[in-house]
């Protein structure tokens, strides 16, 4: 069977991103079929290709004539965003809010300890709640009452809130007077390409702040 994109995408973050040594957070997105799936840290690390070696995640590439493993990385700097699923969050509020907001889970595989020995795959923890607004939010008064419940629910189990895809400078500005809210989008940072990125991370220091795209 081919291996998950999600796979290939977290290879090349791990080997991209441990380079620059900065603790850099990084989230990955691992749209995967909820049903029938059994959202343990067990079963994601078998679909990664991952292993948990103490506090670091590993990807499992198959180990080098000269004994190299695969790279690694802080487990808790990794961040999946996944569907949201009964099994890990039973709320029904939360659940209803996937349909207006394709609100989803934020979760990280971490250590822990049974009966005092460590657990091979760690446990999967959730960490937050991701979400897309649909466009133009702000002027649209009837799925207002929706987001304040939904972000009452998320405060409710302490769980810190991305808001992802935020294109709209007036959606934006409606948003920001929300408590423990995170946001990503075009309109508040560019995309750039690998290379430019790699050359960003190896720089180091506070050296970062000369980099210029395409410079």
């Amino acid at each position: 069977l081919d291996s998950h994109p999600a796979e290939h995408e977290l290879q090349h973050a791990l080997h991209l991103f441990r380079q620059g040594n900065q603790g850099i957070p990084l989230s990955l997105t691992y749209a995967r079929d909820t049903a029938g799936f059994p959202w343990s840290a067990q079963s994601l690390c078998a679909e990664l290709n991952l292993a948990l070696d103490k506090n670091h995640l590993r990807l499992q590439s198959g180990q080098a004539e000269d004994g190299a493993t695969g790279p690694s990385y802080p487990a808790s700097l990794v961040t999946l965003n996944i569907p949201m699923t009964w099994d890990l969050l039973p709320d029904a509020e939360l659940h209803k809010s996937r349909h207006d907001f394709n609100t989803g889970l934020r979760v990280r595989i971490s250590p822990t300890l049974v009966e005092g020995r460590p657990v091979p795959h760690g446990v999967l923890r959730v960490v937050g709640l991701h979400l897309k607004i649909p466009e133009r939010l702000s002027t649209h008064p009837m799925l207002h009452g929706r987001f304040f419940t939904l972000l009452q629910r998320a405060q409710a189990f302490k769980l810190p809130v991305l808001v992802m895809g935020i294109n709209d400078a007036t959606d934006f500005h409606w948003m920001r007077s929300f408590p423990n809210l995170t946001f990503q989008g075009d309109l508040l940072s560019t995309r750039i390409g690998a290379d430019s990125l790699e050359l960003l991370l190896t720089m180091g220091g506070d050296r970062w702040r000369d980099f210029k795209v395409g410079g």
